[in-house]
């Protein structure tokens, strides 16, 4: 393995771990803000477990990038490396605070710097051993492999990959539910998470409505469609009931207005004990549907202030819509968010200075929230990419934007960790001269489409809420050819091999 290839593989790695979840949103911050936010704290669990973290997460970049340099005839590799790790580093934390959910700190940078510079100085002392031994490995690797094992081994890991994606399928489901929860409205049931607002109307449908569904039910929450259930509801401009019973904090009953109700510090509603029949409701169809019709009292509320929630407290929910400056949050409990719904899942710029009507929608594996005349505004889909994706990503989560990048990079990289081996296996046919580059295209391109197909069709049949599109098969295609040519271009002869 040359020092290039090892640049390449750590730059993957620290875009992948400091980009992530990729919910890239630009323009809602200015560098300026950026530069505020940058934190200089260091403590004590932050010395011991992230700057070391940092610091290894960065030694094969600088290792990688001293040794092209060198080869490159650069004349001090080593400062220039030095430089190029903090600098990167710096680009880093900039786009994390300008971009992302997620706070840059200057001893990050300074983490990420040191590990360049470490790696660059392994470099110079030990790099032509490093780099023949690393070779040594992968020649012994590619010359064991056979073309039978390889494909073999493929085979048992697309099956595995299948299934272990059938099995993770169902963290996101709403079968974790807690039927002892409260049903709170502008405000969290301990009376810390308040709400200034106006509100006419909520409803809470135990079914995930269509698009045109959800466009009629947003002209007028009485267009509930035929089939799907209220567990929940009220208007709070007539003397509607509702259920369940809300009550004001205090106890009093709640009195209708033509604007709705206010609701701030010291007044919110709440309903008498749990409300286990709307939890078990949407517990077992694993779908719901919310919606919301209210007027915000300000655009800078925080906490995130509680608009509609099922929850025990703080840290323990099945539900919660919150606002947040002028976004709206919204928070699921799943076995893959678990108990405390984390992470966040955030909607930027949806509340103004006037009256809104918000409608959010979970079909099982989809959430997605419209507002006024929009009924998707924007979605997210927790399909096998982002469960497997977010269920291993090693580090705390707290918020993730809704948004359709992030999307995309969880399908994309999936695909690229489930066919990139094939391609490899296809490397391996070539070298050991069962496929022959003279070989007929379509020939090939069968070896491509068998598993870019094969890969759309498995999901579908092993996952019930898997949607099957012909567009997701040409990005397998695309990763396929892309993973293709870096084997063929990187990869290292190994002599001919028995099948």
């Amino acid at each position: 393995m040359r020092p290039r290839s090892l640049l390449v593989i750590s730059a993957l790695l620290i875009v992948y771990f400091t980009m992530f979840p990729f919910d890239f949103e630009f323009g809602l911050r200015s560098l300026g803000d950026v530069a505020a936010q940058f934190d200089l704290d260091v403590g004590g669990a932050y010395l011991y477990t992230d700057v070391p973290l940092n610091v290894l997460l960065f030694i094969p970049f600088g290792f990688g990038l001293c040794g092209s340099f060198a080869s490159g005839r650069v004349r001090h590799p080593i400062p220039v490396t030095v430089v190029a790790g903090f600098a990167v580093s710096a680009a880093i934390e900039i786009v994390q605070g300008w971009a992302l959910l997620r706070d840059p700190a200057v001893p990050d940078v300074v983490a990420n710097g040191l590990g360049g510079a470490v790696g660059a100085a392994i470099f110079v002392r030990a790099g032509d051993a490093v780099v023949r031994r690393l070779s040594g490995a992968t020649r012994r690797i590619a010359s064991s492999l056979t073309a039978r094992r390889a494909i073999v081994i493929y085979v048992g890991f697309f099956a595995l990959v299948v299934l272990g994606s059938a099995i993770a399928s169902r963290a996101t489901r709403l079968d974790n539910w807690d039927l002892d929860q409260s049903l709170t409205i502008g405000n969290e049931r301990t009376g810390d998470r308040p709400w200034v607002a106006s509100i006419r109307s909520y409803l809470i449908l135990d079914r995930s409505v269509s698009d045109d569904e959800a466009r009629r039910l947003i002209a007028d929450r009485s267009r509930v469609p035929e089939g799907v259930a209220v567990v929940a509801g009220r208007d709070f401009t007539t003397d509607e009931a509702g259920s369940p019973v809300l009550t004001w904090s205090s106890g009093a009953t709640v009195v209708p207005a033509p604007g709705g109700v206010r609701l701030g510090p010291d007044e919110w509603l709440r309903a008498s004990g749990d409300v286990a029949e709307v939890s078990g409701a949407l517990a077992t169809s694993s779908e719901l549907t919310v919606r919301v019709e209210l007027t915000p009292g300000s655009l800078t509320q925080s906490g995130p202030a509680r608009i509609v929630t099922i929850s025990h407290g703080t840290i323990n929910r099945n539900l919660t819509l919150a606002q947040d400056g002028a976004d709206l949050v919204v928070r699921l409990r799943t076995p893959l968010f678990g108990h405390d719904a984390v992470p966040e899942l955030t909607v930027p710029e949806v509340f103004v200075d006037r009256t809104s009507r918000v409608v959010v929608r979970y079909d099982g594996a989809t959430l997605t929230v419209g507002v006024d005349d929009v009924p998707a505004r924007r979605s997210v889909e927790f399909g096998p990419g982002a469960v497997v994706l977010l269920g291993t990503y090693p580090i705390y989560i707290a918020r993730m934007r809704i948004n359709p990048i992030s999307n995309r990079m969880f399908r994309v990289i999936y695909r690229a960790l489930v066919l990139a081996p094939w391609a490899a296996v296809v490397a391996r046919l070539e070298t050991a001269r069962l496929v022959r580059r003279s070989v007929s295209w379509w020939w090939r391109a069968g070896l491509g489409l068998v598993p870019a197909v094969g890969l759309e069709v498995s999901l579908g049949l092993a996952i019930s809420t898997y949607d099957l599109r012909p567009t997701r098969v040409l990005v397998n295609i695309v990763v396929l050819c892309v993973a293709a040519w870096v084997f063929r271009v990187g990869r290292v002869p190994a002599g001919s091999a028995s099948v």
